[in-house]
């Protein structure tokens, strides 16, 4: 006998802690969610996506499952996107809506880049809802990237590498 999903997914998850080579960071998005670490675990090259693994703190009872975009820029110019992903947290796996208020979740995207020449690039990300496609406000005190419609992303600091000379 199959068990309803909501039980499966509610169910008591071992607790996620940041490795001390990660990068902590607080991104705030919205009000329900932020990314509070990430690590780099492959620089993108020729064909090879840029793989982070991300840790995300539920803030409170999220309202959405989440989807979250990167896109990958030139240093030197934000407005050329080199690379994007956009993709529902956890892939669905562990969706924001059954996190536990101050729960940290921890997940791995590869995000896809072409036409990566020798420059710096940056990493930008951002958060939006799968239905209305509305975008969640960031919050991370940094420079931000202007988007369509006057919305915002969030750069990812210290997240830019030099394609000719690494991080």
């Amino acid at each position: 006998m199959m068990m309803p999903v909501e039980n499966i997914l509610k169910r008591a998850r071992t607790a996620v802690k940041l490795p001390a080579d990660s990068e902590p960071v607080k991104i705030g998005l919205g009000d329900e969610l932020e990314l509070v670490g990430y690590l780099s675990d492959t620089l993108p090259t020729g064909c090879h996506a840029l793989q982070l693994t991300l840790w995300w703190r539920g803030l409170l009872s999220a309202t959405e499952d989440w989807m979250a975009f990167f896109h990958i820029t030139p240093s030197a110019n934000n407005a050329e996107m080199v690379g994007q992903l956009d993709h529902a947290i956890t892939d669905h796996e562990y969706p924001p809506t059954v996190w536990a208020a101050g729960e940290v979740v921890q997940e791995q995207v590869q995000i896809c880049a072409a036409k990566l020449q020798g420059s710096s690039y940056a990493v930008w990300m951002g958060m939006y809802a799968p239905v209305t496609q509305m975008r969640a406000a960031v919050e991370g005190g940094h420079d931000r990237l202007l988007h369509d419609a006057g919305v915002y992303a969030e750069p990812i600091p210290e997240l830019e590498f030099d394609q000719a000379l690494g991080w």
